[in-house]
């Protein structure tokens, strides 16, 4: 992934990378995609994109598909404007408990 003008993306791909968090990252259109995958049965978890038709990408945000709450899927399946270090946050819980949804607390095991 070379530097472009989508900077959220790449913190993310270091938060991910600091924090030995899987992913595969792939170009997509003129920006960059993150997906992480459920580390039993390897499928997707949430993933995150940046390119020029994503909801936030004009002002260099993230958009989301997986970790988000309930109440926000009622609006829709994805979500947008989203720095790398929200972003960090509701992947890392989601990957460390194995859910598809982000929950913003510790699932009880």
């Amino acid at each position: 992934m070379t530097k472009n003008k989508y900077n959220e993306i790449l913190k993310l791909k270091t938060l991910l990378e600091e924090a030995a968090i899987p992913f595969i990252g792939r170009n997509v259109y003129d920006g960059y995609q993150i997906v992480i995958y459920h580390k039993v049965d390897e499928t997707v978890l949430c993933d995150a994109i940046e390119h020029s038709f994503t909801y936030g990408s004009e002002v260099d945000r993230l958009e989301i598909q997986g970790a988000i709450t309930l109440e926000e899927t009622k609006d829709d399946s994805v979500l947008g404007y989203l720095t790398a270090e929200e972003v960090f946050k509701r992947f890392k819980f989601c990957y460390d408990n194995n859910v598809f949804i982000y929950l913003d607390k510790e699932v009880k095991k």
